[in-house]
């Protein structure tokens, strides 16, 4: 990434501060420039060492250095507070820009990246790209300005020593354009290892509980210890190239001093110049090496920071959904009350993989309670994944009240379905905070009739803190059926009209199953609803039933009709009515 490009991505962020950051550029200028006047204030002193008015005139001189000493650490405190700080703000702001796109990127942008690796650029990534608008920009300000007023002093005194200790500067620019160079890309190879890593143990702690089952410990610490081992040989070829520098520029330097030193010496002698002269001068050639030697380092951050927006790019280059965001434009939710269509309905996750669904065709009215069973890996998730326009179909049509849903945005499909997901997810929160999740409404009658249907009112109340119980990371301090029937009540909550239920059963014993379906099916009518099940008793009770097979619908009827045709379902009907002989024995 150019400077001219990595310029203009970041000039959005700090604009809203420009006053603020001109400002502590103005301390910085203050700071740096009284900063020169002290060598000069030596100069004076040391040249007038032998006249009469030395002992009148050094008070002056101390209490100059005094006031010009306390003036420069003012304006550095300034300085770094205001420069600093606007970098602390802009890290905020882009953090917050990064994290409200992410929530707007489609279903299919999780599937190729990591949490790990995102956690990286929103963290690590961004605060090498504050380094550039903080220390980067401070030190890049002190050595302009430093070497703008240390040069005209040092032309003043005498040019000829200027010139020669301008010697070693043709060969910085070939030095940094190499160093810069090896360090940009030593720098991405590090930051990509280390999203490796945080991606790891980012696993590593979500699924705690199965590697300590599985006696896994020694394995996931090879793991990660194979990963450090290469994240520190990518930073040590990074090192190797930082470490460089200064070295490089001591020697530069050091070259230049001596230089200085034997001219200085032999003009002294013969009268050219004054010890104070040579003395300001050499002080002078001290302050400027300082930025030429942190040129290496601001190099380093600059590329460094470069490679770290590159990556923090790439995420606001990924196109977001349709309309995942409230708009005024939006067909209202009142009028998605209906039907839905699927037409001739194709769809694979990735163009080198065979179809989940192939010519699939149904329609669903408005009100009806529709089961959907298949084998594992029939694609019924993937069909109300299509629903809710997580995915869109690779060819085909699916139609909510003939609205195709690749015309339309995301936002007025998601309110108008209410979503139980096989995949639970309780957050390290309250029960209340949990139920209210996206609740449309806070009413305690609403509260309690959606807790009464997941079967969850009393078992709730039974808690020490009732609904301010506060849940452990995942719901640990819940059963697997009190998670599940916690999601049920959440999307209950949500009051939405069409209700898509991935095997909401699945946790739960068939008698706590009987009692959530006999207060369920009560809403019968007022919502569409699709339930993906594996269990009789659930299909039952549906109005029609959809079997999906080879990527289509190959039986579609009540109970009683499916059951008759002797297909797939009378065999899973008589399968699991043997398995409940079996288990009464």
């Amino acid at each position: 990434m150019t400077l001219k490009r990595l310029h203009n991505i970041l000039a959005p962020y700090w604009k809203p501060y420009s006053k603020t950051l001109t400002l502590g550029l103005l301390c910085l200028l203050c700071s740096s420039s009284l900063m020169m006047i002290q060598p000069w204030i030596m100069k004076m002193a040391v040249d007038d060492l032998g006249s009469d008015h030395f002992k009148a005139r050094i008070g002056l001189y101390i209490l100059a250095i005094l006031s010009v000493t306390i003036s420069v650490c003012i304006f550095r405190f300034l300085m770094r507070w205001l420069i600093i700080g606007v970098s602390r703000h802009v890290e905020g702001d882009l953090r917050q820009k990064i994290f409200e796109h992410v929530l707007i990127l489609p279903r299919s942008y999780y599937d190729r990246v990591s949490s790990g690796d995102i956690l990286s650029r929103m963290t690590n990534d961004i605060l090498r790209v504050r380094m550039i608008l903080g220390p980067a920009l401070m030190q890049i300000g002190n050595t302009i300005v430093s070497l703008i007023f240390a040069l005209s002093f040092m032309l003043v005194i005498d040019i000829r020593l200027t010139l020669l200790s301008l010697i070693p500067l043709p060969l910085m620019p070939v030095m940094f354009y190499f160093m810069g160079r090896k360090i940009r890309f030593h720098s991405e190879q590090v930051q990509e290892q280390l999203a490796e890593i945080t991606s790891c143990v980012q696993e590593n702690l979500t699924g705690i509980r199965i590697v300590k089952a599985y006696n896994l410990e020694s394995v996931e610490c090879e793991k990660l210890n194979a990963m450090s081992d290469n994240y520190v040989r990518k930073n040590l070829n990074l090192v190797r190239f930082q470490g460089l520098f200064t070295p490089l520029m001591t020697l530069l330097t050091g070259i230049s001093t001596s230089v200085i030193l034997l001219f200085c010496g032999w003009w002294v002698i013969s009268g050219r110049i004054t010890i104070g002269s040579m003395v300001a001068f050499l002080e002078y050639l001290a302050i400027l090496s300082w930025p030429l030697f942190a040129v290496g380092w601001v190099v380093g951050l600059i590329q460094q920071g470069s490679a770290a927006m590159q990556r923090i790019q790439s995420i606001f280059e990924e196109k977001p959904c349709l309309g995942m965001l409230p708009g005024d434009d939006y067909i209202p939710v009142h009028q998605f009350r209906g039907d839905i269509e699927f037409k001739d309905v194709c769809f694979k996750y990735c163009p080198d993989q065979p179809y989940v669904l192939e010519k699939t065709n149904f329609s669903i009215k408005q009100g009806e309670t529709v089961a959907v069973m298949g084998a594992s890996g029939s694609g019924k998730t993937t069909l109300m994944n299509l629903i809710t326009r997580s995915y869109l179909p690779t060819s085909g049509t699916v139609s909510i009240n003939g609205y195709p849903t690749d015309s339309l945005p995301e936002y007025p499909i998601r309110e108008y379905v209410g979503i139980m997901p096989q995949n639970i997810v309780v957050f390290s929160d309250s029960i209340a905070n949990n139920l209210f999740f996206g609740a449309r409404s806070s009413d305690p009658t609403v509260l309690m009739n959606a807790l009464e249907i997941a079967n969850l009112d009393q078992e709730f109340m039974e808690f020490p803190d009732q609904l301010e119980t506060h849940l452990g990371e995942r719901g640990i301090n819940l059963s697997g059926g009190q998670k599940q029937r916690l999601t049920l009540a959440r999307m209950l909550l949500r009051d939405s009209d069409l209700l898509l239920l991935d095997d909401p059963f699945s946790s739960v014993d068939i008698a706590t199953e009987e009692a959530i379906l006999n207060k369920l099916l009560q809403i019968k009518g007022k919502k569409t609803t699709i339930i993906i099940s594996h269990r009789m008793n659930t299909a039952r009770r549906a109005d029609r039933i959809l079997i999906l097979e080879d990527g289509g619908i190959s039986e579609d009827g009540d109970h009683d009709t499916l059951v008759a045709a002797n297909g797939y379902y009378a065999d899973l009907c008589r399968r699991q009515d043997l398995l409940s002989q079996l288990e009464s024995f």
